[in-house]
């Protein structure tokens, strides 16, 4: 009987150990992340011959971010604390009240990423992690003006391209099975250009996101 109940016992502990001890096998991870944004933006056009004219407004959206993340859960320097990953990102803006704006953006990029508390093959722990992402991306704007004469109203659209960076950090939580949770918090900051025949105009958004996700690790 008392060996019996040493090796359940020692059955249990091993099992624990397995659950809360790195997984060093599942180095590929891919993630997705819903993100809820309050950003202020700045519009600056430059008009040959003439003064350059700004505006500002705050902006409200939702964005999806789809990624595929790369671990060096087995080496034996700094690497092992690091990991670097492609991102795709989409998401849609709307500001204005006398002119209403509309703004599309689909961008991609590179992140890095240092995890602390916890190795990041850390098992049902909390594994912490700082990052930072830049990249590029195209832009389309749709503006509706209602006409101050008639009341109708004029939709102009322009296309252009994007460029951001992103600095932040957050909590990932890996389960068995190889399936995780995620959220983060991050200062986003995204610049898009659009050139016409004898202008050029300028848009800045900027601001905090909170990001939600699910990953899976292979």
């Amino acid at each position: 009987v008392g060996g019996s109940r040493s090796k359940n016992m020692s059955e249990v502990a091993s099992s624990n150990e397995n659950y809360s001890s790195p997984n060093t096998a599942l180095s590929w991870e891919v993630w997705g992340t819903l993100a809820v944004n309050s950003l202020t933006g700045t519009s600056t056009s430059n008009i040959e011959g003439s003064a350059s004219v700004s505006s500002s407004a705050a902006s409200e959206s939702l964005d999806l971010t789809g990624s595929v993340e790369k671990y060096f859960l087995t080496s034996k320097s700094f690497l092992k604390d690091l990991s670097f990953n492609l991102m795709l990102h989409k998401t849609t803006l709307e500001s204005g009240e006398t002119t209403k704006s509309s703004i599309d953006l689909f961008e991609y990029g590179i992140g890095a990423n240092y995890h602390f508390y916890n190795p990041p093959g850390s098992v049902g722990k909390m594994i912490g992690f700082v990052n930072g992402s830049i990249g590029k991306g195209s832009v389309s704007k749709e503006e509706k003006t209602e006409s101050a004469i008639d009341g109708t109203i004029v939709t102009t659209t322009s296309k252009g391209d994007s460029s951001f960076y992103s600095i932040g950090g957050g909590v990932k939580y890996l389960f068995t099975g190889g399936f995780g949770i995620r959220g983060s918090v991050e200062y986003y900051n995204a610049t898009q250009e659009y050139l016409f025949d004898d202008s050029t105009t300028t848009d800045t958004i900027k601001g905090p996101r909170i990001q939600f996700g699910v990953s899976y690790r292979f």
